[in-house]
């Protein structure tokens, strides 16, 4: 049968890194920085983007179809309870001991 190939010799996937602590750092880090210094990440600057007044329109059309969907289905549920008759009072009974 065909056995795909080894990525990792002697079965060890992290022999490289045995000896070294900050082999991981040194070996992705970009040019000229070294483990210690800190990166600093870009950020979404606040107020609004593109996407937020289309996202809020979305979520006020889900809410609204969801209330409209509810009452539909509790006028329904009422309909039910109704013609079933589960909201007439029940007949007294005398219990004899």
């Amino acid at each position: 049968m065909f056995e795909p190939p080894n990525p990792f010799p002697n079965d060890r996937p992290f022999a490289d890194n045995a000896g070294n602590n900050n082999s991981l750092f040194s070996n992705n880090m970009p040019d000229g920085l070294k483990p210690d210094d800190s990166i600093e990440f870009a950020t979404v600057p606040k107020g609004k983007n593109a996407s937020t007044p289309i996202l809020q329109r979305l979520f006020v059309i889900c809410l609204i179809v969801g209330l409209i969907l509810g009452g539909i289905c509790a006028i329904g549920v009422v309909k039910l309870i109704h013609y079933w008759g589960l909201n007439d009072v029940p007949q007294s009974t005398e219990i004899n001991r």
